[in-house]
């Protein structure tokens, strides 16, 4: 069998498995990506924990490469290139495990903490590299509002503010988790609904985040973060309030 027969069928059993989920970053980029790996990965002992791991440790060395290297677009592009890995990986562990049927409520939860470390990995290695760096004069806007961003100590605290808002997402999406496991989905999603498309959800922040990162824009991507990321949680409180009462609803009816 040629390499491109036995991909295609590797292909098409992961198809069977990608779920309802219509990200269009995900259809036509992300998961594309996780299904190319999947091939090399899916006759090794590897299990999807350790793809999991494999996932942080490209946030922590992309992070470290942009951090000691941002002033070379070519070592930028690589450390670029390895936190994109980490979205990558994340789609890949969920793969494995559904191919080879080694899921567990372990691995949905170290998955779930996973997501979580590689955006405070990324997030908390970006605010204290470049709180060490004395040369502004590449970053846009903050060159032209010196007066305002000359010290430093503003790129710790947004880096601080983003992480906070981010764990507050996570502690609110572990908790919708939890009263599911308890007292079923909280709303029911309507099969219509799982077929429209949309731009949005884990996949928007990285790419958001890579291109902020490839122009090396670090005080943009931390500015816009910081407004994005309470809007995040506030949404998802908002929805999961709204989910409840409907809840309760057809509880009572």
């Amino acid at each position: 069998m040629s390499f491109f027969e036995e991909y295609k069928k590797v292909k098409t059993k992961a198809e069977k498995f990608k779920g309802g989920d219509r990200d269009i970053l995900d259809i036509y980029i992300t998961r594309p990506a996780s299904t190319f790996l999947l091939y090399f990965f899916r006759n090794t002992p590897i299990s999807p924990n350790t793809i999991t791991c494999f996932g942080i440790l490209s946030a922590f060395i992309g992070s470290n490469l942009f951090i000691f290297c941002n002033q070379h677009w070519m070592l930028r592009l690589l450390g670029v290139t390895f936190i994109f890995l980490g979205l990558v990986f994340d789609g890949l562990d969920g793969q494995i495990a559904r191919l080879h049927n080694k899921g567990s409520e372990f691995g949905a939860w170290f998955d779930f903490i996973g997501d979580n470390f590689r955006y405070n990995i990324i997030f908390l290695y970006l605010a204290i590299g470049f709180y060490f760096r004395a040369d502004i004069s590449d970053q846009w806007l903050v060159r032209d509002c010196e007066l305002f961003f000359n010290n430093h100590a503003w790129i710790l605290i947004l880096g601080l503010w983003v992480i906070a808002n981010f764990y507050l997402t996570y502690v609110i999406q572990g908790t919708r988790s939890y009263l599911s496991s308890f007292y079923g989905p909280l709303v029911k999603v309507k099969s219509s609904e799982k077929e429209a498309l949309y731009v949005g959800g884990e996949n928007a922040i990285y790419f958001a985040m890579i291109t902020f990162l490839l122009f090396n824009q670090v005080y943009l991507l931390f500015l816009f973060f910081s407004i994005a990321t309470p809007i995040f949680w506030m949404l998802l409180l908002k929805r999961t309030y709204e989910d409840s009462i409907q809840k309760s609803q057809s509880h009572s009816a």
